[in-house]
């Protein structure tokens, strides 16, 4: 109806449509598309109400229109945009009624203006933007009735606020926001009515909230370190049964993901990384059970004291056995 498909209609398509070719990076808006061409030029469609096509007019366009170029990184609010340049500068266009553009006014632009420069990643809500800086420092600015700001307060802010630190993904939905820590753990803040946070509850939160924690790192003495059944190649992938260990419903498993810089390391050697691995510790015993990713193998360790190991053999096949899906 406004032109948001590109494809010089205004007619509803209930079928993929080609629009172009050369492009890299989309973004959609509430009503109105930004894309990014593999040359870094910046293009617009749709409605332009507010000004969020940034090209001067509020004059909506039913084809891609060039807004700029040198360009790497983009995103979409509800009616408002914001993009990142090669340069790390970062800069937004449109309607600005809850301070989203972070130019310290309300006002609309209709084009886009510089906000501040050293970014790397950014992410638009409905009425609120979120952004990372190289350095891993958290900001944040728009609309935050729900707390979608993580400041600990519900105000609207016309600018940028520091949030946090040592972040490296980001994601805002209409009115909260997660993102992901260095360390692998998952955070969530803002509106919860429908328990979009994953905390268990329908509470919004107005601070950063812990979902789900990183990788557990076990620490052992290299003297205990089990022998090995030969030197296994740096991990990248988990056998499909291994991968959704830690969520299977019967009682034979109860697995947690660790990385361990020596678990499978041969006498004398140390720092040897070649995690993620799935952990499975019997108290009584003081023995584990271990997924070894790299060969998709099942291994019984201990007790740790008597420095051995047993090959149980492919995990799928002892899945199997034991009577379980893999």
């Amino acid at each position: 109806m406004k032109g948001q498909l590109g494809d010089a209609g205004n007619t509803n398509s209930l079928v993929p449509k080609s629009i172009g070719t050369g492009f890299a990076a989309i973004a959609a808006g509430g009503w109105h598309t930004i894309a990014l061409k593999s040359d870094g030029s910046l293009w617009a469609w749709g409605e332009n109400l507010n000004g969020r096509l940034g090209d001067g007019t509020t004059t909506d366009s039913h084809v891609p229109k060039l807004i700029g170029t040198g360009y790497a990184k983009i995103a979409a609010g509800r009616y408002h945009s914001v993009a990142l340049k090669s340069d790390g500068s970062l800069w937004a266009w449109g309607y600005n009624g809850q301070g989203e553009l972070g130019d310290g006014t309300t006002v609309e632009s209709h084009v886009p203006k510089l906000i501040g420069t050293g970014y790397s990643v950014i992410t638009a809500g409905g009425n609120h933007t979120v952004a990372l800086k190289t350095d891993g420092s958290l900001w944040a600015w728009g609309y935050n009735i729900y707390g979608q700001l993580s400041d600990g307060t519900t105000r609207n802010s016309h600018v940028p606020e520091r949030i946090g630190t040592g972040y490296t993904e980001i994601a805002a939905g209409l009115d909260h926001t997660v993102a992901l820590k260095s360390d692998g753990s998952l955070w969530a803040w803002g509106s919860n009515e429908e328990g979009q946070l994953g905390d268990g509850t329908t509470n919004d939160s107005h601070v950063p909230k812990l979902i789900r924690a990183g990788p557990t790192a076990i620490e052992y003495p290299d003297a205990l370190a089990p022998t090995a059944p030969g030197k296994p190649a740096t991990a990248t992938t988990l056998p499909p049964s291994a991968a959704n260990a830690d969520t299977k419903s019967d009682t034979l498993f109860n697995w947690m993901e660790v990385n361990y810089a020596g678990m499978f390391a041969p006498p004398g050697s140390k720092s040897m990384s070649f995690g993620p691995y799935y952990l499975r510790y019997y108290s009584a015993t003081n023995a584990y059970l271990l997924i070894m990713p790299t060969n998709g193998h099942l291994y019984y360790l201990g007790p740790l004291s008597a420095n051995t190991h047993m090959d149980l053999g492919a995990v799928q096949t002892w899945y199997a056995n034991a009577g379980c899906a893999s």
